[in-house]
């Protein structure tokens, strides 16, 4: 696997909320008011120590992007990731929303949920397909709108 791909890949292991093991009672934990069962392990951590060298991280400006907790571990680790923020209102500028797009129109849209959970096995089904179809995740990045990105990686 190509090594810019493979940095997108595991720092998106990192940026998704964590939900419990079971997915029949699965609530995502890792959201903005929401507190989880037991404290997860810190993402922000695990990253930083995981992937070498300095990390640009390229995020939107959600409320756990942008909290007070976020800018002050951020700060601390100054001289290991630094993120760069999209502007308000551009989902078009953001990959994840192709991930998302992937997601929902190809896998989701045209299945009724027969159970509890059933939904969220859906979704996490998709999400593992797409992972281990790094070609389909490149060719999100082929956008005209996403050349910022690109121009980094030429």
């Amino acid at each position: 696997m190509d090594p810019d791909l493979r940095r997108i890949s595991a720092l998106s292991n990192y940026a998704t909320p964590s939900t419990s093991q079971n997915p029949k009672k699965s609530t995502p934990s890792g959201w903005p008011g929401k507190k989880p069962k037991t404290s997860p392990p810190k993402r922000e951590s695990r990253v930083i120590h995981d992937i070498k060298g300095k990390i640009f991280l390229i995020v939107d400006r959600a409320g756990y992007h942008t909290s007070k907790e976020t800018r002050e571990w951020v700060k601390k680790h100054e001289n290991r990731i630094e993120l760069f923020f999209l502007p308000p209102y551009s989902p078009d500028l953001n990959p994840d929303e192709w991930v998302w797009k992937n997601v929902k129109h190809d896998h989701i849209a045209h299945i009724v949920p027969q159970r509890p959970g059933h939904l969220f096995e859906i979704a996490e089904r998709a999400l593992r397909l797409l992972r281990a179809a790094p070609a389909k995740v490149r060719s999100f990045f082929a956008d005209p709108k996403l050349a910022y990105i690109r121009r980094v990686y030429a």
